[in-house]
């Protein structure tokens, strides 16, 4: 597969997961939790994370268990459109 872009990208993975029965879409958020942990941890530093959309991978597992670590976690802002 050739380069695609962060458009093409996120249209693939929310096909996948649209596919996903709950239960295996939990599962497959515990594993991104798991690696992002175990990342952090290998490589030190801060994390840079997001609060999920609905159709987005549940990090909250992550964010929760690294603020309880101590790490220093960065998340975008949002501001409302006037």
């Amino acid at each position: 597969m050739g380069k695609i872009s962060k458009a093409e990208a996120r249209k693939i993975a929310k096909a996948a997961q649209a596919e996903m029965s709950l239960e295996e879409r939990r599962e497959a958020d515990g594993r991104i939790c798991e690696y992002v942990y175990a990342l952090q941890k290998s490589l030190g530093g801060s994390v840079c994370i997001y609060n999920p959309l609905p159709d987005e991978a549940d990090v909250g597992g992550a964010t929760k268990r690294l603020l309880r670590e101590g790490a220093e976690i960065y998340m975008p802002v949002m501001h409302k459109r006037a």
